[in-house]
């Protein structure tokens, strides 16, 4: 069988994926490919190779060509589960977190009055409020950092993975968040 070109159907369409693979084709076959579009690349056949489809296809399967990945967070509120893909980018960010704990404690005092006054004996409440805040700790994430140290920021925060998730939301809701954030 003899074919003078071939089209490649990416599975996922990608343009900067179909532009690696007719990068790394071309290496190692000068100028014989092109895109089409971001999910398909054509390839011409070397005049060698038109009588050898199979080597032809076999070669070209064996070029390694980095997929471009779809930055993506998932998250699963239920369980408190976060997964990241590697390709997730931020911006420069400052996260806090801090609780707020409201105490209100009412005691009832007793009013009497005094011995042969004319008054009565009254019960009259005493509200007590206490606020206490969590010293919140400032975190500031630098743009371009890798999911490790994004990591190692949010655990520094010292807030368990339901309330990163919160975090993230929220991060993703300020716009420096490159990512989709998909909540599951």
């Amino acid at each position: 069988m003899k074919a003078d070109s071939l089209t490649i159907s990416l599975k996922t369409p990608n343009y900067t994926t179909a532009r690696r693979m007719v990068e790394r084709i071309n290496q190692s076959f000068n100028g014989a490919a092109y895109a089409k579009d971001g999910g398909s690349v054509a390839v011409k056949t070397p005049e060698e190779l038109k009588s050898n489809i199979v080597k032809f296809v076999s070669m070209i399967e064996n070029i390694d060509v980095k997929p471009d990945n779809t930055a993506k967070i998932v998250v699963d509120e239920k369980t408190g589960t976060v997964v990241m893909g590697e390709s997730v980018l931020i911006s420069t960010v400052a996260v806090s977190h801090g609780n707020i704990t409201v105490q209100v404690k009412e005691d009832a005092k007793v009013s009497q009055p005094m011995p042969f006054a004319k008054g009565r004996t009254v019960a009259t409440p005493d509200t007590q409020i206490k606020v206490e805040e969590d010293r919140g700790r400032w975190v500031v994430i630098p743009e371009g950092i890798s999911i490790r140290e994004l990591v190692n920021a949010m655990n520094a925060t010292g807030v368990p993975t339901r309330d990163i998730i919160t975090i993230l939301q929220t991060i993703k809701a300020a716009g420096a968040l490159y990512a989709e954030l998909e909540v599951i």
